[in-house]
């Protein structure tokens, strides 16, 4: 992985979403372990991958994100240019100002405190909540409540991760739980099948993506993760769609703007 080290902030951008400014994606959740991280560095690369100009911001001070998309080559810089997006580590005042016209999408890793959520959640767009079970179901009507209060104009898109692939029942179950919680607050639900994997754990270990561990469940996960990067490309980009023959193209002969 090439990394760029850089002390100030100089990105040229080449825009292609739809609006004058960075559409801005908070990935939160109250509960640690949900996956925040896991789909903030794959939402970067895969946007980045369909030729957006993508900052992601670490709002962690555990700097997790910055570890994994930087395939841990960071060394404590405030700034990174990896591969074909940018980092930013930020972890008190979020102002985007500097970048909010510079960028197609910024995607925000959140920590999962009270004062982290409602200084994201008064930025975003888009909220993306990833939810792994009963407990961080009710975390997440909880980050909805809080949502609503400083922020009402926000979307709000129910991510469901971390699937136990043997427990068909058990997924059944949560499945219905959540489209009952989409539907009381009159929310969008987004159904991938991001199974907890050990290709999700050797990816987060070794600093690489999800899909390129062999196997069928390293493509499952890859497909989910490109279902959701498609779905925001449709709604708020050009509408370009990244398929695997696409990925692996530009994972092989890296990204190339026009």
């Amino acid at each position: 992985m090439k990394v760029k080290r850089k002390k100030v902030y100089s990105v040229k951008s080449n825009r292609k979403n739809k609006r004058s400014e960075a559409v801005i994606i908070g990935i939160l959740g109250h509960k640690g372990g949900t996956g925040k991280t896991f789909l903030s560095k794959h939402l970067i690369t895969l946007l980045s991958n369909l030729e957006y100009k993508v900052l992601g911001i670490d709002f962690d001070k555990q700097g997790d994100l910055m570890k994994w998309a930087s395939g841990y080559e960071w060394n404590g810089e405030n700034f990174l240019t990896v591969n074909g997006y940018d980092l930013l580590y930020e972890t008190n005042v979020l102002d985007l100002s500097p970048f909010i016209s510079e960028y197609d999408f910024i995607v925000v890793d959140s920590r999962p405190d009270y004062e982290g959520m409602g200084k994201v959640l008064q930025k975003v767009d888009i909220a993306i909540i990833p939810v792994d079970g009963r407990l961080s179901m009710e975390g997440a009507k909880d980050v909805i409540e809080i949502s609503r209060y400083v922020h009402n104009n926000a979307k709000i898109l129910l991510v469901r991760n971390k699937l136990k692939g043997i427990d068909k029942g058990l997924n059944l179950r949560e499945k219905k739980i959540l489209e009952s919680l989409a539907a009381e607050y009159q929310i969008s639900i987004h159904l991938i099948s991001i199974i907890d994997s050990e290709a999700v754990r050797m990816a987060e270990m070794n600093g690489d993506n999800a899909w390129e561990y062999p196997g069928r469940v390293g493509k499952t996960v890859g497909t989910a993760l490109i279902s959701l990067a498609n779905f925001l490309s449709n709604e708020y980009g050009r509408g370009r769609q990244l398929g695997w023959g696409l990925l692996y193209e530009r994972d092989k002969q890296g990204i190339k703007r026009n």
